[in-house]
């Protein structure tokens, strides 16, 4: 377990140094900040666990949609080629307005139009979704995790409200990474 830890230590600091180097502003993606966005993206799947219900079948594939970007599309396909998580092949598969999210695991937006955005947000809450936003602001009320531009560096943070609602959990290690951490509710 430590050299696993030691790992993702190493892979997230390598990240937030390429996402360093970037200046450019959250609607004016550069290929190296969605080269970023798509390895956080790839790499959360390890890092969280969906309820059993979110796999029909023990061989299912992660399915990751993507709302608003067809670059981002063409950046998570590239990174997830011939790659699989936890023993699933990763899918990756564009949203069009009126598509279903049933099947999709992790859903990242990328709309500028804040009623597109918090409609799809709105429909992930009746599955097992973790979304993702790319706000540059802080967490939108139903996003799960969201990007934000710190210092020049891509970073996230994470809603455990937002999880608890989709039924999925994060690892520690995820977690211990992340920009901030927005509490759970009291129950």
């Amino acid at each position: 377990m430590p050299l696993l830890t030691h790992a993702l230590s190493l892979m997230l600091a390598a990240l937030c140094l390429l996402a360093g180097s970037s200046a450019a502003t959250e609607k004016d993606e550069t290929g190296l900040e969605q080269g970023v966005k798509a390895a956080y993206l790839y790499n959360f799947l390890s890092y969280i666990e969906w309820p059993p219900e979110a796999f029909p079948a023990p061989d299912s594939p992660f399915m990751i949609g993507v709302a608003g970007s067809d670059s981002m599309v063409r950046e998570l396909r590239r990174v997830t080629a011939d790659r699989a998580v936890a023993r699933r092949q990763v899918i990756v598969k564009p949203l069009r307005p009126g598509d279903s999210l049933a099947g999709i695991h992790l859903l990242y937006l990328s709309h500028d139009d804040p009623a597109i955005q918090a409609s799809l947000l709105e429909a992930a809450q009746d599955f097992p979704i973790v979304t993702v936003t790319n706000a540059g602001q802080p967490l939108a009320e139903y996003s799960v995790i969201n990007f934000r531009t710190v210092d020049g560096r891509i970073r996230f943070e994470v809603s455990l409200a937002a999880a608890e609602r989709c039924r999925c959990r994060f690892s520690a290690r995820m977690l211990s990474v992340a920009l901030q951490v927005h509490p759970a509710r009291v129950r």
